[in-house]
């Protein structure tokens, strides 16, 4: 999944990002030709994905951690050893699941809001659909080249940061 260059990258900031969002398109939304109704799916998808990244998903990263430490002592532990089958993380209640596809809503939502004739920068600010200005200026990508040597053919490889550009000519 590509990344916009609003939305953020982590998870904990993703959240912080989603709150505020389903926030503020309740004030924007209808401005921008967002109707009542798609609003409040939109809020109901950003609740779950919330939910999601906050609880649901940490919480089997860490079931399959302990299920996989439970597996290896249970195969190569010693005798004397007592080990526990490991108890499920639990987690609040998760609000009702959407049908998939909340990026691919969100991001066509968010085209159409700065599509609206009555789409302003303002309006981008406060929903935080603005790109994000970096703090350091790279007037020019930076690449590296790195020669691979096989046994039948060699190549090269080209590796690049677009700093923000829109993209990069070779």
């Amino acid at each position: 999944m590509s990344m916009l260059h609003f939305f953020p990258a982590t998870d904990a900031e993703q959240v912080n990002w989603l709150t505020h969002y389903a926030l503020r398109l309740t004030i924007n939304g209808t401005t921008c030709g967002i109707s009542a109704r798609e609003i409040a799916r939109t809020q109901a998808d950003l609740l779950y994905h919330r939910w999601f990244i906050q609880f649901g998903y940490p919480a089997r990263l860490n079931d399959a951690k302990a299920i996989a430490a439970y597996k290896k002592q249970l195969l190569t532990g010693h005798s004397q050893d007592s080990i526990i089958y490991p108890e499920p993380i639990s987690t609040p209640k998760p609000p009702p699941q959407p049908v998939p596809g909340i990026y691919t809503r969100l991001m066509n939502q968010i085209s159409r809001i700065k599509a609206s004739p009555n789409y302003t920068e303002t309006i981008g600010k406060d929903l935080g659909i603005l790109p994000l200005m970096h703090s350091v200026e790279h007037s020019d990508p930076g690449y590296w080249l790195t020669t691979e040597i096989g046994m039948n053919a060699s190549r090269v490889q080209i590796d690049f940061t677009k700093y923000g550009h829109e993209g990069i000519w070779i």
